[in-house]
């Protein structure tokens, strides 16, 4: 098998590059990227994957998704495309939402008319911040969607226009995936559990949006990767699946776990406008493929654990 990975130099896409090529040693990979800010740990970069490159078996194309006739020439001979590339950071967003729209929408759906092209698999990567927040309960996968930030909008719409793909005569073999917040290595510096441990090991004050009380489910990012992994061998056509470990934490209770096991202090600066007050997605659909995550219960707090402490140490070792 041939995969095309996009995104690949990206936080999910490079841990997913990681995982596939160490479990699969007979496929092959095609990995691209526009080395945005995003691509690496400190941006701009194909740090993350810079490894697995050899030229044969994983080649590397810095390319951007929304010129399709670049993604002709990527996606040819692969057997199914993994669609990681995307804008991200909701705070950009609502400062300038163009590239958000560019990629996230525009980019996911000329793949998805290549792939259609092409007759191969796609796997679309979206996320739980389609649905909008919830205060009680769970959101299934065929639950209304409302976004409340430009970058919900922007993935919301790419589904929207991949679903479109499904019909005749473009009859697009799509199944998307929508993850709870992720955490592991290779994630950019603008993510909170990279601010919290940077901020720790400069000696800085965590910056903690409003009282703290903003609920997230936390999914480790290889829990993710074993996840769309099943999804892109065993996943129904056309379905979505909700994917999170159910590891619930404010903003203020993760700083807090990070001050209590590395030291630091907290200080509350002003909510975000817009910012959702919970996730939370029902995984029941997953879960009947067979999927459970690794990092819950113990396994979520030593994991997060080591991830922090991953970072504060890579901070502190460029400083010294």
């Amino acid at each position: 098998m041939k995969i095309a990975i996009t995104g690949a130099c990206g936080f999910i896409g490079s841990n997913f590059a990681h995982y596939m090529v160490k479990k699969y040693p007979d496929y092959d990979f095609v990995l691209i990227d526009k080395l945005t800010y995003a691509s690496g740990e400190n941006g701009f970069s194909d740090e993350n994957i810079r490894e697995l490159v050899d030229g044969r078996r994983v080649k590397l194309f810095k390319h951007d998704i929304s010129d399709k006739d670049d993604m002709y020439d990527d996606l040819y001979m692969c057997h199914t495309v993994v669609n990681f590339a995307a804008e991200s950071h909701v705070g950009r967003a609502m400062v300038n939402g163009k590239r958000h729209i560019n990629s996230n929408d525009i980019g996911a759906t000329v793949i998805g008319e290549v792939a259609s092209d092409y007759h191969i698999r796609m796997v679309h990567i979206s996320t739980d911040e389609v649905y909008g927040d919830i205060v009680d309960g769970s959101f299934r996968e065929d639950m209304q969607f409302n976004p409340k930030n430009r970058y919900a909008g922007s993935k919301a719409a790419a589904e929207m226009n991949l679903n479109a793909l499904k019909y005749p005569p473009h009859n697009l073999d799509l199944v998307i995936t929508r993850s709870a917040n992720n955490f592991g290595i290779y994630q950019s510096q603008e993510k909170f559990v990279h601010i919290i441990a940077e901020c720790i090991a400069k000696n800085r004050p965590i910056p903690v949006h409003g009282e703290g009380k903003e609920i997230r489910e936390w999914l480790w990012v290889m829990d993710n990767c074993s996840a769309i992994d099943l999804i892109l061998h065993k996943g129904i056509s056309g379905e979505s699946y909700n994917i999170s470990s159910h590891a619930e934490l404010s903003n203020k209770e993760l700083a807090e776990l990070a001050v209590s096991k590395f030291g630091g202090t907290i200080q509350y600066v002003e909510n975000r406008p817009g910012n959702d007050r919970r996730y939370s997605i029902d995984t029941s659909k997953i879960e009947a493929l067979g999927w459970k995550p690794y990092a819950v219960g113990d396994n979520f707090l030593a994991v997060m654990t080591e991830i922090i402490d991953y970072y504060i140490t890579k901070h502190r070792n460029k400083s010294s």
